[in-house]
């Protein structure tokens, strides 16, 4: 098994380096350094203000060459997201995650279904998966599993 972490561990030591000045990468980037610097061998990777889970195809190309260059592999691609609003948006979001996932080499693509407790949920949804979000989870499923034998 190998020693991984996940990447948002490390936001208090980049806070901490930023305050003393230091010159950092961007935080993804960073967090990977961090994880070379602290002997582990793998990260776990979400979307954040510098990988976006809407564009992010480029970017993930970019952060591929940083955990090639530090010789820290991605264990997982993670996104949480919620699928009440706009379940056709969040499907487009979902598959570009997985073509991220699989631009970082993880061997996973993890997604948390988050369910909204605002009180301004649109008063047609309820607070159980409706046939649209059931069917875009398959399809999601659907795209992983193709992009993982691709």
């Amino acid at each position: 098994m190998k020693k991984s972490i996940f990447y948002g561990c490390y936001h208090p030591r980049d806070d901490k380096d930023k305050k003393a000045g230091k010159e950092l990468l961007p935080f993804t980037e960073q967090a990977i350094k961090y994880a070379k610097e602290d002997g582990l061998e793998g990260i776990e990777i979400l979307p954040s203000n510098d990988l976006s889970a809407s564009d992010g195809v480029e970017y993930a190309k970019v952060l591929r060459d940083r955990l090639d260059k530090e010789g820290i592999e991605c264990s997982c691609f993670s996104h949480g997201l919620s699928m009440l609003y706009d379940p056709k948006q969040a499907l487009v979001e979902l598959k570009n995650c997985v073509d991220v996932a699989k631009i970082l080499g993880s061997p996973f693509f993890h997604h948390t279904f988050q369910v909204s407790f605002k009180r301004d949920v649109p008063k047609d949804l309820s607070v159980y998966p409706s046939p649209i979000v059931l069917l875009s989870l398959v399809i999601m499923c659907s795209l992983g599993a193709q992009a993982l034998k691709a």
